[in-house]
């Protein structure tokens, strides 16, 4: 058996007997505890109280012989929830001028997390993030991701009526570097 707990923010935990977990979201210390901060942890508001700090809790106990684990699912809800843009408007010319059909993007299998960053003219930076680790088990093949053919899908669903040109990509560090 699996318990798998999940936030949107920094916590602490520990099991201090069989059977109980203890949570830490936000602590407040009114006096120095000496573990090294220096002084109290009393955050409080514009009126002296101290903050709250509200969160939701995901939590999955399974059985992790006979299901997967829902914390990658899980993290990429709460790293990015769904946004709900609204605009009043007669027309919109830029989703009238970029709405054209959809192009198939490159397969992956596997949890994969895009970001796409737009650094100058005919320049982005694109970000990949497997989200899979060893919780998820071990998959028979190690999964590939064809980042060239990802980047001439991008170029021919911005320049339909142009041809595929080659795309040159250079490989940054995590620092971006």
């Amino acid at each position: 058996m699996q318990l798998t707990v999940m936030n949107d923010r920094s916590q602490g935990g520990s099991v201090e007997s069989n059977g109980v977990i203890e949570l830490m979201q936000n602590r407040r210390l009114l006096h120095d505890d000496g573990r090294g901060v220096g002084e109290a942890l009393n955050e409080t508001n514009i009126y002296g109280q101290g903050i709250q700090v509200n969160t939701r809790y995901h939590v999955q106990l399974f059985d992790y012989t006979k299901t997967a684990s829902m914390q990658r699912q899980i993290q990429l809800v709460i790293d990015e929830p769904v946004a709900f843009f609204v605009a009043k408007a007669e027309s919109d010319d830029i989703s009238e001028a970029t709405n054209g059909p959809a192009n198939q993007i490159a397969d992956f299998d596997g949890d994969l997390k895009i970001h796409l960053f737009p650094q100058d003219r005919k320049k982005i930076l694109v970000r990949l993030e497997n989200m899979a680790d060893l919780f998820d088990g071990t998959p028979a093949e190690t999964p590939m991701f064809d980042l060239h053919q990802y980047a001439l899908d991008i170029w021919a669903a911005e320049n339909p009526t142009k041809p595929k040109v080659g795309v040159k990509i250079t490989e940054r560090t995590l620092t971006n570097n």
